[in-house]
Order: C-alpha cells, then structure tokens, then sequence
C-alpha cells in the first residue's frame, strides 16, 4: 500500500508559498543538471566541461522530464512533482534510471571522466531503488537527489562542500514536508537512498580522488 501524506498539502501563506518555490527551484532535475556541471569543471577544462555538461544534463535530466511533462499535458498527472501519483512515477524513474546508465556507460568509454562516471553509477544505483521501492512507496525523490549531491559533492570537493551543501539538504525536507507532499520516514528513506549508493562505491573505490 502507498502511504501518503495525511493531509492536503496547504496553499495559502507565506511559508507554503515559499515551499513551493524552494521545491521547483531545488528540484531533482534542476539540482542534477547543474550538480553535473561542477562535476564536470573539476575534471575538465572550462569548454570540455560544458559540452559534458549539457550532454549529462540532456540524458539524465531533460529526457525523464520530457517523460514527466508528456504525462502532465496529457492528463495523466496532475501534479509535476508526481507525489501524488505513484503509478506514474515508473515510466520517468525507468527513463532516468536507463539515462543514467547510458551517461555511466559513455563517461566509461571516454576513459577521462571517473567522477562523472561515478555521478552516473550512483544515480544509477539511486534511481533503481526508487524505481522498484515506489511500487509501493512514495520515496521523496527530492530528498534522495539533493542528498546524492551533498555526499557525493563531499567526496569530490571536501567537506567544506559539504558543509555548505547542509542547508540545502535541509530546506529541501523542510519544504516538502511541509508541504505534506511526504511523511517524515518517506523523506527519511530519501535521504539514506541518495546517500548509500555513494557511500558504497566509495567503498568499492570509485570516488578515488
């Protein structure tokens, strides 16, 4: 069964509105497209970086959302951020998870490009559990993807970034949850699903700096 929220997520006010600003702003694609880019500067001189750039962005963000904005004009959601309409989330978490594991592949290929490639693997690896576990929960997306950013950008450019990163993460909960867009163990769970995939290849020894 899919747990929602209890309630209807509230509209009126300051803090609401702000909310919703703050998760169209800090949104999973917007956070990954612009997360690849650092990325790809660190790795690469400034013009190389931004082709990398614009080409992670194109595979592992425009096309998920073009999936997403296709569902939303034809009626199928009602809602972009899809917290409402768990059956719809399968078809652009499908899409984003083979994005990602096209982008891994090509950053693999190209043999000079080991974080974007690790980017890739964890997104991959993130997008996969959110994929299987939304059939029957509603994983913030949101969470797990600002979190793979703040402990992956940790890794690769120290922990003052992550420090830094901390605020962001905690806007993000903080906006949908109040929101109520997802239960406190929802957002919970995003956070460890964007931060274990990280922490594993880590481990394996991917993020070798």
């Amino acid at each position: 069964m899919i747990e929602a929220p209890a309630a209807s997520s509230p509209t009126r006010g300051i803090l609401p509105t702000t909310a919703h600003i703050l998760s169209n702003v800090i949104s999973p694609p917007v956070v990954s497209a612009v997360f690849g880019f650092l990325i790809a500067w660190k790795e690469h001189p400034p013009l190389r970086a931004a082709m990398l750039g614009v080409v992670n962005g194109l595979i592992m963000c425009m096309l998920p959302m073009a999936v997403v904005i296709y569902l939303w004009r034809t009626g199928r959601i009602h809602d972009l951020h899809m917290s409402q309409s768990p059956q719809h989330r399968r078809l652009p978490y499908l899409t984003a998870f083979l994005g990602a594991l096209i982008a891994c592949m090509l950053f693999t290929l190209r043999g000079d490009s080991p974080l974007l490639r690790a980017m890739a693997a964890c997104s991959a690896l993130s997008l996969a559990a959110l994929w299987l576990v939304n059939y029957f929960w509603l994983i913030s997306n949101h969470a797990a993807t600002i979190t793979h950013a703040a402990v992956f950008g940790t890794y690769a450019f120290g922990a003052a970034a992550g420090l830094w990163s901390l605020p962001l993460v905690a806007v993000v909960i903080w906006s949908r949850w109040l929101l109520r867009k997802h239960t406190l163990p929802q957002l919970a769970a995003g956070l460890m699903v964007g931060a274990a995939p990280v922490i594993l290849l880590a481990q394996l020894g991917w993020l070798q700096l």
